[in-house]
């Protein structure tokens, strides 16, 4: 039985040069150039860590990078899960608490979305006075070295968590904010210095 990515990959070795995709942004894509990207978008998955068999949904807008990350997602063994962006910050958390994802991609209007499952927090370091530090809710089998090594591929050194904590939840208030204060208090209780 072929899947889709077979078909593409016939589809670019048989029409190369035919129109794949297009895209309302202006995103133009033949059979060949869906192939290359495909293949991108799958290293760069299994180079941030995914693994055949996990569960990734997919938050973004229908526009051609939607499609990579799907198809790369297919190619790398992965199980994307489409997540419609339309839903509220409350159901998106519901959905990513079932899926028990072990990454979860975004575009950038959607990346807020993305974000509920995730809170980034300073806590103490007696180097610095102040490290970043992510708090994750995340499934049983989460590898925080996989996060951690992920930011550091495209985040800047002092931006990077140098800790990871997971969580069942994180706090809220009642329109649905996370309450960072909340997540911080144990790391600073004691401390005559707090972060506001």
């Amino acid at each position: 039985m072929l899947s889709l990515v077979h078909v593409l990959e016939w589809r670019a070795a048989v029409n190369p040069d035919a129109t794949a995709l297009t895209d309302h942004q202006g995103a133009e894509l033949t059979y060949a150039g869906l192939a290359a990207a495909m293949q991108r978008s799958a290293a760069g998955f299994a180079a941030a860590g995914v693994a055949p068999g996990d569960v990734v949904p997919v938050i973004a807008r229908n526009q051609a990078g939607w499609v990579t990350a799907m198809l790369g997602l297919i190619r790398a063994g992965a199980l994307p899960a489409a997540v419609n962006w339309r839903l509220a910050a409350p159901e998106v958390t519901a959905l990513l608490r079932l899926a028990r994802p072990a990454a979860v991609i975004a575009d950038a209007d959607c990346a807020a979305l993305a974000r509920q499952a995730i809170a980034v927090i300073g806590i103490p370091d007696d180097q610095w006075g102040e490290t970043v530090h992510a708090v994750v809710v995340a499934a049983p089998g989460f590898d925080a070295g996989h996060l951690v090594s992920w930011a550091r591929a495209r985040l800047a050194g002092f931006k990077c968590p140098t800790g990871v904590t997971v969580v069942s939840e994180l706090p809220r208030n009642a329109t649905g904010k996370v309450l960072r204060a909340t997540l911080r208090e144990p790391f600073w209780a004691g401390r005559d210095r707090r972060v506001s």
